[in-house]
Formats: C-alpha cells, sequence, structure tokens
C-alpha cells in the first residue's frame, strides 16, 4: 500500500509538473521569457541558480522560440551583470569548441546554439564575450586551433569573421548598380585588417586565410532578430556557397536551350533524345534505379539530421553533467541507506527516461552515441530492479524494446 501510494503521488506530481510548464510557456508567448522564469520560480519549479536556469533552457529548447532564447541570454544590466553572465556562461559552457579553430567554432555555436543572434550591437557583444571565454578555456594551450596569447584575441577575431561573413555574401541580393559598385573584402584586405590582433603580434597567415577560404567558399548560414530572409546576404536564396550553384545550373539550362557551348548544342540535343528513348525503352528498370537513388538521398537527409540531434544531445548532457561519478556498492563501499537512494532514484528517473526517450524518436547510425545511451538505460533499469520499483522498471523496460 506504501508503495502504492507512492506511485500515485508521483503520477500526480508529474500532472502537475506538465500544468505548470504549460503556464509558462503560455506566459512566454504572450509575455516574455523573462516573466515565464519568474512565475517557474515562484512555483518552486526553478532556483533562480544561472546553473539551473540555463540548463532548463537546453532542456526545453524545443519548446521556446530561437529569438526568444537569444533576447534572454543577451540580457544585461548595470546592477546584475554578473548574473546574466552566469547564466550566458553556464549556457555556452555545455557547447564543446575542442579542436576547432575560431570560424569552426563561432560557426557551430551561430548554427547550433539553440538561439538567434539579436539585432542589437551591445547584445552581440555579450554573447561574442561568452563565446571568447568558453573557446579559450577549450582550446588554449592548442597552437593549431589557437594561437594566440590573450582571451581578447578569439572575442576580436569573432568579430571580424562575422563581418566577413557579411561582406562576402551580402552582395548576393544586391543588384544592377548597386551590386556593380560593390567591392567585396580580399584576402590581403582581411590579413591586413587583422595585423597586431594579438596584443600586437602578428600571427600565421595561414591562419587566418584559411579561415577567409573557408567563410568564402561557404557562408555562415545563421539568422539575426529582427532581420528578414530577403536581408540576410542570400542566405535563403544563395545558400553557404552565395548562389554560386543555382546560377551556375541556370547558365547550364541556358547552354542546352540555346545550343550549347563550343558548337555542340546539337549534339547535346540529339544526345537528350536518346537517352530519352532509352528511358522509355527501359523504364522498369529506369524506375528501380530511380527508387534506389530515392533512397540513397533520403539516408543522407535522416544522417544529416541525425548527426545535429546527436550534437545536441551531447552538448545537453554535458551541460546536466556537475561532476565526474564513480559507482559504490550499498552496505559495501559506503554506509548509505538503500531508502535514501530510493529517494534519489525516485526523484530523478524521469530525467533519464527522457534523454532516452528523446534519442529514441529516430533510428541513430552513430555507435558511440548508441552505447552512452544504452549505458544510460542498463544502469537506469539495474536501478529500478534493484531497489523494487515497478512503474520505473515498467518504464525502462519498454524503451528497451524500443
Amino acid at each position: 500500500m506504501k508503495r502504492l501510494g507512492s506511485v500515485v503521488q508521483k503520477q500526480a506530481e508529474h500532472k502537475q509538473t506538465e500544468e505548470t510548464l504549460t503556464v509558462a510557456f503560455e506566459i512566454c508567448e504572450s509575455k516574455s521569457l523573462k516573466k515565464a522564469l519568474q512565475y517557474l520560480i515562484a512555483c518552486n519549479f526553478l532556483t533562480p541558480s544561472p546553473r539551473e536556469i540555463s540548463n532548463f533552457l537546453r532542456i526545453y529548447q524545443t519548446r521556446l522560440d530561437a529569438s526568444v532564447i537569444g533576447d534572454y541570454l543577451s540580457e544585461g544590466g548595470l546592477n546584475d551583470e554578473e548574473y546574466w553572465n552566469l547564466i550566458r556562461y553556464h549556457y555556452v559552457r555545455a557547447i564543446s569548441f575542442e579542436g576547432m579553430n575560431v570560424e569552426q567554432g563561432l560557426r557551430h555555436y551561430l548554427t547550433n546554439g539553440g538561439f538567434r543572434l539579436p539585432g542589437e550591437a551591445q547584445r552581440i557583444d555579450r554573447l561574442l564575450t561568452t563565446f571568447g571565454q568558453v573557446f579559450w578555456e577549450d582550446n588554449s594551450g592548442n597552437d593549431e586551433c589557437c594561437p594566440f596569447t590573450h582571451q581578447d584575441t578569439v572575442y576580436l577575431l569573432a568579430f571580424a569573421v562575422i563581418m566577413l561573413n557579411t561582406d562576402l555574401h551580402k552582395a548576393n541580393n544586391d543588384t544592377g548598380r548597386r551590386a556593380r559598385q560593390r567591392k567585396k573584402m580580399t584576402k590581403s584586405e582581411f590579413l591586413s585588417n587583422l595585423r597586431g590582433v594579438d596584443n600586437a603580434a602578428d600571427l600565421s597567415k595561414d591562419y587566418f586565410g584559411t579561415i577567409y577560404d573557408s567563410i568564402e567558399s561557404r557562408q555562415i548560414e545563421f539568422k539575426v532578430a529582427g532581420v528578414s530572409d530577403e536581408n540576410r546576404g542570400g542566405e535563403t536564396r544563395g545558400g553557404g556557397n552565395g548562389g554560386r550553384d543555382s546560377l551556375g545550373s541556370e547558365a547550364e539550362r541556358g547552354d542546352l536551350t540555346a545550343g550549347g557551348g563550343g558548337g555542340g548544342g546539337g549534339d547535346s540535343f540529339a544526345s537528350i533524345r536518346q537517352s530519352q528513348s532509352f528511358a522509355r525503352s527501359n523504364s522498369a528498370g529506369n524506375a528501380k534505379i530511380e527508387e534506389e537513388l530515392q533512397k540513397l538521398r533520403d539516408f543522407r537527409r535522416t544522417n544529416r539530421n541525425l548527426v545535429k540531434q546527436m550534437k545536441q544531445a551531447e552538448e545537453l548532457l554535458r551541460g546536466m553533467a556537475l561532476s565526474q561519478h564513480t559507482y559504490n556498492v550499498v552496505g559495501v563501499n559506503t554506509l548509505m541507506s538503500s531508502d535514501l537512494v530510493r529517494c534519489v532514484v525516485e526523484a530523478t528517473w524521469f530525467h533519464f527516461h527522457a534523454v532516452v526517450n528523446a534519442f529514441c524518436e529516430g533510428a541513430h547510425t552513430d555507435v558511440s552515441s548508441v552505447l552512452s545511451v544504452l549505458d544510460i538505460l542498463r544502469h537506469a533499469l539495474s536501478s529500478s530492479i534493484f531497489l523494487n520499483m515497478t512503474m520505473e522498471r515498467t518504464a525502462f523496460l519498454t524503451q528497451v524494446s524500443e
């Protein structure tokens, strides 16, 4: 009867939690995220701890608008600036930039960070300052990724990369006379602008040259709050290469319809007609080939989505990890009561259940990630069996079948 009472109590608490969250998200939509968090703190759902607030933003990232998260993370004030700095730090600290150069880290930060960059310069400054701090922590001492002597160099270079990205790709939307008058920044100009950026020291031109080449060939496709798609440097129309592929395709189509280049137009049309005739006579075989090609395209698209989902899951788990843990046997390595362990598991098991559920939403192919989630499930199931927790055991067993 005692155990039944515990299950009923947990179900009631779960229902209350969902109701509280529903009200909070309604407040967020009608008023602001700050008001919603104040409501959750008043309901004792959260504490005002910067770490807990940043973890909440990551856990419920999919239920919040990216621009709302960006606006909240870039908040600040004269009297509580340090508080906002800690919220930003704990949020960004969940992201790993290890082994990346500044351009790669900034690209990952702006496209997969879960927020949309605000439009105000002061807010952008705060987010880039935190990026510089965390990037420095991850790569300081690695001369290949971070050959700098000071953390501020990362911040300055991040600003330079954003300006370069805008300069190289903004012209995609310019037309007519304006496009002809506009001149893109050259590599030599970019290198000249960064001369002496690291405490008046000149760094390797190869490092900055690699950054320029990467930005030139592939645009950082991030969104800025308050800026329409039409004014984002051709992001939606041109894609990462500034629209050169689509223009190139149109040029190729023009060559075909106009007779092609180099006097090969007649041959091109003849080849096309022969191919069409061959396709009609082998329609069954072509249908099968097309089916296989579609499967391959679907597989590649799924892989890209999985990689993005797994990166977010890794960052979420990293943000929730407060310390390195060791395992102890109750009654052998520790005098901790099994009743106390049960209370801890009862209070936290649904977090592990939610992590496994998020992973099971799609078919994952990354072996290391699958093994990590299986470890979580194995330990959670073992704990529920050891502690004779029927409801929790059933929940984790259901996930095993998935």
